[in-house]
């Protein structure tokens, strides 16, 4: 980690509370300052919904299911936000009643409630990524990082929105932070947590699932050390325990209806597999390149930058958590290149992963900065 910064519990000790009060104070600015990004203008357009997967997809379904039935029918996507959505909805107008009175009367407030949904998942995974970049570096980083996913153009805008994208970030971000658990620690616990968050990623959009290749690589870690190869496997078996339960826990009808399940698991695939112009966003013919120039304007390119430039640093300092970090979004971003469409918000599951990247990079600079800086030794 970089020098200078103070050690914290994620590393063995504890922080006086006046410096904890500091860092948690800083913390709270970010998520707050992110949430109000993400409401302003929430009701844009209402009671039009105006992009197609908020009105075709998600909320749609989770207003059926007060017929009785909680089978979404409907696959393509993975209904974890459905759920959430549905959960939102019975508290928010006591029951299918108010649901369907809403709904008939004025559109737009449950379509809000849809949006919300989406800023406060999308805007906790602003916390849960300054844990994951605490606990696998420092605070310092997983402050920048933090003030990265909060303010960066692709999370915020789509945290405006009643679909899966944004709120995908707060599994992956969970799974981040078990994953430096497990590479720091590796206890049974943070493989069963990852596991979970794998698997609750998957269920909210199936490729948050990319979230699996850092607790691969820090799976490897361990098993790389003495006497670490059966603590490992041992771990593992764990996760994929936990990934089960929560896939199953936020999609049971995975299981209760495969049939349709499957199909809409194959029909997503040949849809993405498909190359076509005429969708709304389909303006190029190179996956590689229109996802690199996405990453500038919905990433930051100056963030986009140091995360690339935060191989260097990492390979010096920490080549476990270069390990851990760095495979996934090229992987990720080669995959995606390979399908026949290509969209900017499918990019987002390897956002908080970039955001760690760059974030290391940020804190690097800064410690170099301040030990660097000439001394003004006055007249």
């Amino acid at each position: 980690m970089p020098e200078g910064v103070e050690k914290d519990d994620a590393w063995g000790g504890r922080l006086p509370g006046s410096v904890r009060l500091r860092w948690g104070s800083a913390v709270a600015a970010l998520v707050l300052g992110g949430l109000l990004l993400r409401l302003w203008g929430i009701g844009n357009g209402l009671p039009w919904a105006y992009n197609a997967d908020e009105n075709g997809h998600f909320l749609p379904q989770a207003v059926g299911m007060f017929r009785g039935d909680l089978n979404p029918h409907y696959f393509v996507n993975p209904p974890g936000f459905t759920y959430a959505t549905h959960l939102l909805l019975w508290l928010r107008f006591g029951g299918a009643d108010g649901v369907w009175g809403a709904f008939a009367e004025d559109p737009g407030k449950v379509f809000v409630v849809g949006r919300v949904a989406s800023a406060l998942l999308g805007v906790s995974a602003v916390w849960l990524i300054y844990l994951a970049g605490t606990r696998l570096l420092d605070r310092r980083t997983g402050l920048l990082a933090a003030s990265m996913l909060a303010v960066a153009f692709m999370p915020v805008y789509y945290g405006h929105v009643a679909v899966n994208d944004a709120p995908t970030l707060a599994p992956v971000a969970l799974g981040l932070w078990a994953t430096a658990g497990v590479l720091r620690l590796g206890r049974d616990r943070d493989y069963l947590i990852a596991g979970l968050a794998v698997g609750l990623a998957a269920a909210t959009k199936y490729t948050g699932s990319i979230v699996l290749v850092p607790l691969l690589a820090a799976a490897m870690v361990q098993a790389a050390q003495p006497g670490g190869l059966v603590l490992a496997a041992r771990g593992m078996l764990l996760a994929l325990l936990t990934f089960a339960i929560g896939f199953v826990a936020a999609n049971p009808y995975a299981l209760l209806d495969f049939e349709d399940f499957w199909f809409g698991i194959a029909h997503q695939s040949s849809a993405a597999g498909e190359g076509t112009t005429d969708k709304l966003g389909m303006t190029h013919g190179n996956g590689f390149t229109f996802y690199l120039w996405t990453l500038t304007w919905g990433f930051g390119t100056i963030p986009l930058i140091a995360a690339v430039a935060s191989v260097f640093p990492l390979w010096r300092d920490d080549r476990r958590v270069l390990l851990v970090l760095a495979p996934a979004p090229l992987l990720f971003l080669l995959f995606m290149s390979a399908q026949g469409r290509f969209f900017a918000r499918w990019m987002l599951p390897v956002y908080p992963m970039l955001a760690l990247l760059a974030g290391y990079a940020a804190a690097t600079a800064v410690e170099w900065v301040s030990r660097h800086r000439p001394t003004w030794r006055g007249p």
